[in-house]
């Protein structure tokens, strides 16, 4: 399960500087997105991570987060957090109205 039943994630992707985020080959591949634009989103990702409803039982968990490329262009992330100290993303993607609406309303 989660970690203490909580569906808010405020430790896993702040201060990442200078560590690497481990991103499965599947988030770059299935909508282009760079290996760059992951880490720039897990750094400056708004607000908290969260678990969105559709996720909830997924184990390990999976939590949803919003940051931004170099570009400033929204993206959108969702990752599970290792016994290894960086999260690993299993998906990003620019942000879409869907994933936004998800993530606001978990």
């Amino acid at each position: 399960m989660h970690e203490q039943g909580s569906a808010y994630d405020n430790s896993h992707t702040g201060g990442y500087t200078g560590h690497v985020v481990d991103v499965h080959p599947h988030a770059m591949k299935a909508h282009g997105i760079t290996r760059q634009q992951i880490e720039s989103a897990i750094v400056s990702r708004i607000g908290v991570a969260k678990i969105r409803s559709r996720d909830a039982q997924a184990e390990p968990a999976r939590w949803a987060a919003v940051g931004f490329d170099a570009q400033l262009r929204p993206i959108e992330l969702v990752y599970v957090q290792t016994s290894d100290a960086p999260p690993l993303v299993i998906h990003a993607n620019y942000l879409t109205k869907g994933f936004y609406e998800e993530w606001r309303k978990a």
